[in-house]
């Protein structure tokens, strides 16, 4: 009798301890690694979505709207053509996202002119780009942080950003600087020191787009493009 209660005794340690063949699955972990591939999957695929996006744009001929500053910080810099809207990274000094005009999944097609004529703007805190018609009612916000297109009607009371001020007037422009193509007539500045406007250097396609940023007599140019 007592030799079958140590048996059973040691069985119960045995199971208690995982030395009898017991195996832990850690769910917690596996559900992390599904996670982290799933994550980097959808990753892959918004960056080659978005390279594809910038070849096309950039092969796109020059409109009769010429680009346009529409928004600029320390950080980021917002560029409007008819085709698209361009939102730039310039700590990384690349193009982080883009918003296509044409052909877009939600907002079919935006014009800039005519009858069918949108305006489009920024939100003064840099978080929307409002999409509205001219002509009639409707419209869209575009999240700039969660990348979501949403039909909206921007309220007057909701400020956009306007603070613009003029090229020539205020930086001077050299000869060389005059051959290139000066997108507007208008720049904006980001601060006390810093001010900054947009050229394109080819003069049939998007594919020279160049912001300048001017500190002091200083004039760094930065390729929109890689």
């Amino acid at each position: 009798m007592k030799i079958i209660k140590l048996m059973c005794a040691l069985i119960v340690t045995c199971l208690l301890s995982n030395g009898c063949g017991t195996k832990k699955v850690d769910v917690g972990h596996s559900a992390s690694v599904s996670s982290t591939a799933v994550d980097e999957k959808t990753d892959y695929k918004d960056k080659e979505s978005l390279q594809k996006k910038c070849q096309k744009v950039k092969k796109t001929k020059i409109g009769v709207s010429p680009s346009r500053l529409l928004y600029v910080t320390e950080s980021t810099a917002i560029i409007l053509d008819e085709c698209a809207i361009v939102v730039f990274d310039l700590g990384e000094n690349n193009v982080s996202d883009i918003v296509l005009l044409r052909d877009n999944d939600v907002m079919g097609d935006i014009f800039l002119q005519g009858d069918k004529a949108s305006s489009i703007s920024v939100s003064e805190d840099g978080r929307f780009v409002y999409i509205q018609k001219i002509i009639g009612e409707g419209g869209y916000r575009y999240n700039l942080e969660t990348k979501v297109t949403e039909p909206y009607k921007r309220k007057e009371t909701e400020p956009v950003f306007d603070s613009y001020e003029s090229v020539r007037k205020k930086w001077y422009l050299t000869g060389f600087e005059k051959k290139w193509y000066l997108c507007g007539d208008e720049g904006i500045r980001i601060n006390q020191k810093k001010f900054m406007y947009l050229i394109n250097t080819d003069f049939t396609t998007l594919k020279g787009l160049t912001l300048v940023l001017c500190e002091g007599k200083e004039k760094q140019k930065i390729p929109v493009w890689k």
